[in-house]
C-alpha cells in the first residue's frame, strides 16, 4: 500500500485568513437543470480562481502566496503573516474582488469574515483554528453584504502602523475599510475607488455606479415582499449613497 503524504506542522502557518460567501449562489447551484444554467454558474466560480492566478503569478510579488480554495457557495483565501503588509495585499484583493463581481456583468455580493489565525491551506486542502473562526463569525455579521474585519486585526494594525519604520507603505491600509455606523465593525470599502479601481477612468467608473445603482433598485423591487433579502440590498442601497462622494471626487 503507498504510503499516505501528510501535511508537516511547520506548514501549519500563522495567516490572515477570510471566509467569504457568494450570496444567492446557493440557490442558483440548487436550481441548475440546464446546460445554459451550469455554466452560468460555473463561470463565476471560475472568475475566483482566475483573479487569484492573476495575482499569484509574478512569483516576487507580494502576492506570491496567497492560497484560494472554492467551496461550493463560498470560498477561503489566505496568505501568511509576515508583517502588516500582508494585511494590505489580502484586503486590497478582496476589495478588488467585491467591485468587480458587483459592477460587471456577474452582478453578485459577499458577505464575508477577516481574521487572523493559524491554518493549513495548500493543494486545496484547508483546515485550522483560524479557517474554523473565519467560518463561524461570517455567519454571525448580519445580513449586510460586507466583508468584516475582526476587530483584533484593527487594533494590532493601529498599533504596528504607529511603530513601523515603512509607516508610510502601510498606513494607506485604512484607505480600504469603512466603518458601519450599526454596529461599529469595520468593512471592506469596496465603493471606494482605491487600489485597482484607480487605473479605471472617471467616465467608466461613472457609468459603472449607473449600472449598480440600477441593479440596487430593480433588486429591491423584484424582492419587495421578501424581509430576508430585500435588506441585504437596502443595506447596499444606503452604502451606495454614502459612497457617492467618492464618486464627484473622482471627478473633480
Amino acid at each position: 500500500m503507498k504510503d499516505i503524504v501528510i501535511p508537516r506542522y511547520d506548514e501549519y502557518l500563522d495567516s490572515m485568513i477570510a471566509f467569504v460567501d457568494v450570496l444567492g449562489f446557493d440557490d442558483n447551484a440548487r436550481s441548475i437543470r440546464s446546460e445554459e444554467d451550469f455554466n452560468r454558474v460555473a463561470k463565476l466560480l471560475f472568475a475566483f480562481k482566475e483573479t487569484a492566478q492573476a495575482v499569484t503569478q509574478d512569483k516576487t510579488s507580494l502576492y506570491s502566496r496567497l492560497n484560494m480554495t472554492t467551496i461550493s457557495d463560498s470560498f477561503v483565501v489566505s496568505m501568511p503573516y509576515n508583517d502588516p503588509i500582508c494585511a494590505i495585499g489580502l484586503i486590497g484583493f478582496l476589495h478588488k474582488a467585491q467591485y468587480e463581481l458587483l459592477a460587471t456583468d456577474h452582478r453578485r455580493l459577499l458577505r464575508g469574515y477577516l481574521n487572523r489565525g493559524r491554518i493549513y491551506h495548500n493543494n486545496n486542502v484547508v483546515f485550522g483554528e483560524g479557517y474554523s473562526k473565519a467560518c463561524e463569525f461570517q455567519r454571525y455579521i448580519g445580513h449586510a453584504p460586507r466583508i468584516v474585519i475582526d476587530p483584533s486585526i484593527i487594533q494590532d494594525a493601529k498599533n504596528k502602523i504607529s511603530a513601523y519604520k515603512g509607516k508610510d507603505k502601510v498606513d494607506h491600509i485604512f484607505n480600504y475599510l469603512k466603518q458601519d455606523t450599526a454596529d461599529n465593525l469595520y468593512f471592506i470599502d469596496y465603493l471606494k475607488p482605491v487600489g485597482s479601481q484607480t487605473l479605471l477612468s472617471a467616465q467608466q467608473l461613472a457609468q459603472e455606479w449607473t449600472w449598480i445603482n440600477l441593479f440596487i433598485e430593480g433588486s429591491i423591487q423584484k424582492y419587495g415582499d421578501d424581509l430576508r433579502i430585500r435588506r441585504k440590498y437596502e443595506w447596499l442601497k444606503n452604502y451606495f449613497s454614502i459612497s457617492k462622494t467618492y464618486l464627484s471626487e473622482e471627478g473633480q
